[in-house]
């Protein structure tokens, strides 16, 4: 009798300890979806962000578009016409030099817009945007840039496009401010599942860890991983001190979300 007793007590025991568990699977569960609830919410409100900044970046560029690069435009055409006017060679001078810093000033402008809201990327796609981002990336820079292109181009959603254009060319921009390199080289491989994106130099490098504790610092790759993860992909940096830096782009492909490049 008292060993059926005993077994009896452990059978309780177990059940107990069983339950508790279920419990605690149960609890762990609820939590799981809750994070993941979260982790969409947080992911929406990024993108929603993200569509918000382009939205005003499409603004920005269209008002100097329509409104200051044809005032610049018309004094350029005012000065040729003064130039054809009896003047004095200090005159002409001064107008020639007017001249050219207009010219100067509406290259400039025609630069930021295509920053601002890059047209070849809604026509013609990623690689070709990020091809003349580099061949003027190098022009401005000096530094010596190349792009490859592995695997077969499609294109991909608009919003995955832009967050793609954008994260290399922030990354781009910390290479010119501060890597001190002289090659960097852009890749660009699309996969049935995913494309990925590397930019690598041969710069000072740097640790990424001591660069996300300095607020200061911090700003450019904490943007690239927000703009990554607004759109499901994610951001992979491999750099040291001395040895250059590595910037690597994984952007998730689904079916539906591809088009003909």
């Amino acid at each position: 009798l008292a060993r059926f007793a005993n077994q009896a007590a452990v059978a309780i025991q177990n059940i107990k300890l069983y339950s508790a568990n279920l419990q605690r699977l149960r609890e762990l569960a609820e939590a799981q979806e809750e994070l993941s609830q979260r982790t969409d919410q947080l992911r929406q409100l990024l993108a929603k962000t993200v569509r918000l900044q382009e939205e005003e970046r499409a603004r920005i560029a269209a008002d100097i578009h329509d409104q200051v690069v044809p005032l610049v435009v018309g004094a350029l055409y005012e000065i040729q016409a003064a130039m054809g006017c009896p003047s004095s060679s200090s005159e002409l001078t001064e107008l020639h030099r007017s001249q050219e810093l207009l010219n100067q000033a509406v290259d400039e402008m025609r630069r930021v817009i295509f920053n601002l809201r890059p047209l070849v990327l809604e026509s013609r796609g990623l690689v070709p945007a990020l091809q003349k981002h580099i061949q003027e990336f190098q022009t401005l820079s000096g530094i010596a840039s190349r792009v490859r292109v592995l695997g077969n181009p499609f294109r991909l959603p608009p919003e995955v496009e832009i967050a793609a254009y954008r994260i290399v060319q922030e990354a781009l921009h910390n290479v010119r401010k501060h890597a001190r390199a002289t090659t960097v080289h852009l890749s660009i491989e699309y996969k049935p599942a995913e494309v990925q994106l590397v930019i690598q130099d041969n710069g000072k490098g740097f640790d990424w860890r001591k660069v996300l504790d300095d607020p200061g610092e911090r700003v450019g790759l904490v943007g690239m991983r927000e703009r990554a993860q607004s759109i499901g992909g994610r951001i992979q940096i491999d750099s040291r001190p001395g040895r250059g830096s590595r910037i690597t782009l994984l952007i998730p492909v689904s079916h539906e979300g591809r088009r003909q490049a």
